[in-house]
């Protein structure tokens, strides 16, 4: 696992994910989130649909093996404006019935985000999602 995160970037990868480490990111990217938006009422919006990105790269993309997966966020302070990229480098499958219990998260992700877009290509999966933030009071 290796993260970077500075005041205006998170970026986390996970080499080998495993969805015992979904609990970690969720918790170190919530810890970045707070300090860029603090208690901005989108932040849990933000938690739960990059969370639910991060799930399907896992479920989809690799199913019952490990592989690696990208968070990347990035806040724009002069829009404020959040954008987050999860990125697998797996192909895009429909898990068997007994492991796909969830089945809404893109609907999921469509409704906290103000846009999002699932990229696929030979070489991976990316979902970019995008939020406008209300500017903090001084």
């Amino acid at each position: 696992m290796h993260s970077i995160a500075t005041g205006v970037e998170f970026v986390r990868r996970l080499d080998h994910a495993q969805n015992s480490e979904m609990s970690i990111v969720r918790h170190e990217f919530g810890r970045w989130l707070d300090s860029v938006i603090g208690s901005d009422p989108m932040c849990a919006a933000v938690l739960s649909a990059t969370g639910e990105a991060v799930v399907n790269a896992f479920e989809h993309a690799y199913l019952d093996q490990a592989g690696p997966i990208e968070l990347h966020a990035t806040m724009q302070r002069a829009y404020q404006r959040l954008t987050v990229l999860v990125r697998d480098h797996g192909r895009w499958r429909i898990p068997p019935a007994h492991l796909d219990a969830h089945g809404h998260g893109l609907a999921l992700i469509d409704k906290l985000t103000a846009d999002n877009a699932v990229h696929k290509s030979a070489t991976g999966t990316t979902m970019s999602m995008l939020w406008n933030l209300e500017p903090q009071a001084s």
